[in-house]
């Protein structure tokens, strides 16, 4: 797995990702917030079920495991625990942590 980094021209996290996906070469891209909630180290767990056809999309969720006391604010809780069903519910398919920012794909999707 290869790491680049580039300055983007805009702003934002949708520029940032247009101009990594732009950049990169692989046929796996991955987003991966700063914030670092999953660890770097985790990401080949991700591109393994990619290549074993286990899904066309790997996102992580930070609530399938006990978190720890003040991990995500209350507010930020409630927020989260209401896209997910919304989005479970608008693309029929049980959405965990809808803003959980890693995601892992294939180039071609």
């Amino acid at each position: 797995m290869e790491l680049m980094a580039f300055q983007q021209p805009g702003k934002g996290k949708a520029d940032a990702v247009r101009v990594g996906f732009a950049h990169g070469t692989g046929e796996v891209l991955a987003i991966l917030d700063a914030e670092i909630s999953v660890p770097p180290e985790e990401l080949p767990l991700f591109v393994r079920a990619l290549h074993g056809d286990r899904c066309r999309f790997a996102d992580d969720s930070r609530l399938v495991y006990p978190m720890e006391a003040n991990a995500m604010r209350f507010l930020s809780l409630v927020g989260n625990q209401f896209f997910g069903y919304l989005f479970s519910y608008l693309l029929g398919q049980s959405i965990g942590d809808a803003l959980c920012g890693t995601e892992v794909l294939r180039r071609s999707d």
